[in-house]
């Protein structure tokens, strides 16, 4: 059974956090101004090997990062480099080149396919999205998936999406307001059906910003990295 993981909030989360330490700061009478954070959250599409983050000689995450999972990482702004080692190793299997990293901007870095590792890094462009409409962008991320159709129930909103296809920067607006919605991923040009969500909780509402996620392999019984159709709130 497919089940969509949920990682709404992710971002008001964050803020959440940023507006607390604000409010903590001002009791101090020695306050100086407040640093802006960068906003970079990291989605682990890679299928065989879970992986630890670096930033520098600072490792981000604190247990495995492995396949569908993800992690916010909230830096200074400036000039940064992340590589992706094998976890609890020292055998690098992917890097982001190095790039500038502005606060209070939000970015996307996809680690993806079978090692090597292939990386993507996205400076998310929120301007096409619609505060009245289902906001949406998808990223093929299965190694040995031919091109697919992706269905948000019935209707077609992307087609013929390759392996590491769909990685784009901004999003496209729907419809506003849709019943029992179900995402659907077929071979391309057929009815043939791969994937599906059918997680009775799975929501997208007016006004979010998603990101589906094709991940696994297809064929596979292992539940660790079978063919799935995720998705996250890109902005909330």
């Amino acid at each position: 059974m497919m089940r969509t993981k949920k990682y709404r909030f992710f971002w008001a989360a964050a803020a959440l956090i940023a507006i607390t330490g604000f409010s903590a700061c001002l009791k101090d009478d020695n306050t100086q101004p407040q640093r802006q954070a960068a906003n970079i959250l990291f989605v682990n599409g890679l299928v065989g090997t879970d992986l630890d983050i670096y930033d520098g000689t600072q490792k981000l995450n604190q247990s495995a990062f492995s396949l569908t999972k993800l992690l916010l990482h909230q830096p200074y702004a400036g000039a940064y480099m992340f590589d992706f080692k094998k976890a609890g190793g020292d055998s690098l299997v992917g890097s982001t080149s190095a790039f500038q990293y502005d606060s209070l901007n939000y970015y996307t870095i996809v680690v993806y396919g079978q090692t090597p590792a292939r990386v993507t890094a996205l400076k998310d462009d929120f301007t096409d999205a619609k505060g009245d409409k289902i906001n949406y962008r998808f990223f093929h991320m299965s190694p040995n998936t031919d091109a697919v159709d992706l269905y948000l129930n019935d209707t077609r909103i992307d087609s013929n999406v390759v392996f590491g296809g769909g990685f784009r920067n901004g999003f496209t607006a729907l419809t506003s307001s849709l019943s029992n919605p179900k995402l659907v991923v077929k071979l391309a040009g057929t009815n043939t059906v791969i994937a599906e969500n059918d997680d009775p909780a799975f929501t997208v509402g007016a006004g979010g910003v998603f990101t589906f996620l094709l991940t696994g392999l297809k064929g596979s019984s292992d539940d660790k990295v079978k063919l799935r159709i995720d998705d996250t709130v890109s902005y909330y």
